[in-house]
This record gives structure tokens, sequence and C-alpha cells, in this order.
């Protein structure tokens, strides 16, 4: 059987699944959530069919379900898909459960292990390359791009809510970005560092010129009343990150970053939590485990504890 999140076709499961594709809009997720967990209900219609389980989904039993994140643990190892196929499977079966009133086949199905790896962050030296590919050029589109990967820096926030960004979300003068509508439907503020304030002013003097001024998105796009997307967004990271040597740089990276060196700050990961968007620890935790040791290092480096003893490192001759 093939891994993949294939389009929709027509079989036992399409009218629930439908229904779920509805469930969640109603909920607001975003249009990734919903094509991630209804490709996930679609993967586990392939599973249960091609090893004649069952075409019902209201028949899926825990043992079905068993067989099904086995085959994801063995097919993606020391990933987060399993974790991911977990979490999606536990949305739907939720939902179905409520809906045609049956016990949940996911309710004891415990969430795959997480594997540990280092958050990659950026160091000093890259970022300020990163900075200085960016600031180079002229115009207005220069201006927006700069500002751009000065906003992703300063904010932590995630690619989707700085891309979705208005004007009106700018307050310039209490140095604070508004995500609006940031994951889950919840609205917040992020700070603005100095270098990000300035990137802003530059390109929205700029902006007040453009023939697309009035549009209420924040980052222009080249074609008439458009404004960048996405893909957009990940364009410039990727141009600005070749020009700083860094050709496989990307969006995430520069929220990692925010986090690493608020933690290495030791700034309080309550307020990080609200920051970054979090409404659990587990995200936090992870963070905080991830690169706790490159952490302490730094800090043991700048200030090692046998210093005091040592003389700062240096021994008297005896």
């Amino acid at each position: 059987m093939t891994d993949t999140l294939e389009d929709k076709e027509t079989s036992p499961f399409t009218p629930t699944i439908d229904a779920f594709t509805r469930h969640l809009r109603a909920l607001g997720r975003s249009r990734h959530t919903i094509r991630l967990y209804t490709g996930t209900a679609r993967l586990l219609e392939q599973f249960c069919v091609t090893h004649r389980l069952t075409s019902d989904p209201t028949a899926v039993s825990r043992d079905h379900c068993e067989m099904f994140m086995d085959d994801q643990i063995q097919r993606h190892g020391e990933t987060s898909t399993p974790q991911t196929r977990h979490k999606a499977l536990r949305a739907f079966f939720d939902w179905l459960a409520d809906r045609e009133e049956i016990p949940s086949p996911m309710a004891k199905i415990g969430q795959p292990k997480a594997p540990e790896h280092l958050i990659p962050v950026l160091g000093d030296d890259e970022v300020n390359r990163i900075l200085d590919a960016a600031g180079k050029g002229k115009g207005f589109y220069a201006r927006r791009d700069a500002a751009l990967i000065w906003v992703l820096l300063s904010t932590g926030a995630r690619a989707s809510e700085v891309t979705n960004l208005t004007v009106a979300d700018l307050d310039l003068d209490l140095s604070v970005c508004r995500i609006v509508k940031g994951k889950g439907g919840k609205s917040r503020n992020v700070p603005l560092n100095a270098g990000a304030i300035d990137a802003l002013d530059r390109y929205l003097a700029s902006r007040r010129r453009h023939v697309d001024s009035t549009e209420p998105w924040l980052w222009l796009g080249r074609s008439k009343r458009s404004h960048l997307g996405n893909t957009g967004v990940w364009q410039i990271v990727r141009r600005v990150g070749a020009g700083a040597g860094l050709p496989k740089l990307h969006p995430h990276q520069f929220r990692h970053t925010f986090a690493d060196r608020w933690l290495a700050a030791g700034l309080g990961e309550q307020a990080l939590m609200a920051i970054m968007g979090w409404n659990t620890p587990t995200m936090l935790a992870r963070y905080a485990k991830a690169n706790a040791a490159s952490r302490a290092m730094t800090i043991a480096l700048a200030s090692h504890p046998m210093d005091a003893i040592t003389n700062n490192g240096r021994r008297s001759s005896p």
C-alpha cells in the first residue's frame, strides 16, 4: 500500500469523511490541518480495505487502529509522522464517536514516543549574514523582503501568521504586532525589536506610494491587488538564505531561534507560551529540552563554574 494522501474517491468512508471535513471547517481549522486530518482518515481506510479488515468507519476497532499505527511506525520510524497520524485519528474518532454514540477505538491507544533531536536554531553569525543579505538591494520589493525577514526574526510568529498580517495589525509606537487569527483561531500580541521597526518604517514609507497602498494586507505582491502567500514567503526566505550561504534556510528556523534565545536569556516560560501561541506546555517542554545542553554549554563557557576556584582558569605556579 502506498502511503500517500490521495485525492478523495467514492468509497464507504467518503460520506463520513466529508461530514468530518465540514465539522473541521465549522471549528475554524486551517486548510493544512483539514487536509492532514482527512488525509490520515483516508490512509486508515486504505489500510483497512487492503488488509480486508472493514470498509465501514463505525466498525473500525481498537485492534485495527493499533495495526495501522504499528504500520506507520514501521514506515516512518524516528520521525514525527506517527505522532501526527495518532493526533489526527484521535480527532476523527472522537468526532465520530460523539456523532454515532459509539466508543472511540482510539480512546486507550497511547501516543507514539516523540523522536528526540536538536531543533535547528541560527547562530549569531548566521543571523547577521541573513540580515546583511536581506538588506541588500534597493526599491520597493527589496524593502518589503528585508522587513519580512526582520518580522519573522523579531516576533517568533509562524510563517502563515506573518503572511496574513495587515497594516492595521502593526503598532510601531508600542513595538508590537497583533496576530489577529493565529493557529487555533486565537489572537495575541508579539514583540517587534528596533531593527524590525526600522525595516517596517522603511517599507511602509514605500508602500504608501504604491498603487495598491489602500489594500489591507501588509505584504503587497507583484500582481495588481495581490499579497504574498505562504509560497512567496518561503521563496523570499530561501533566496535570502542562499545569499547568506544558507541555501536550506526555512521560515520556521526563525521561530525556533526566537524561542531558544528567549529561554537562553532566562525569560519567563509562561510569557514565551503566550507570545508563541502555545495552548499547552507540550511545545515549551520540547523546545526547552531540545537545546538545553547547548544553552548550558554556552553559559558554562561564558562563566565557567570552576573559575572561582581556579582563578578564572589560571592556576598560580607552585
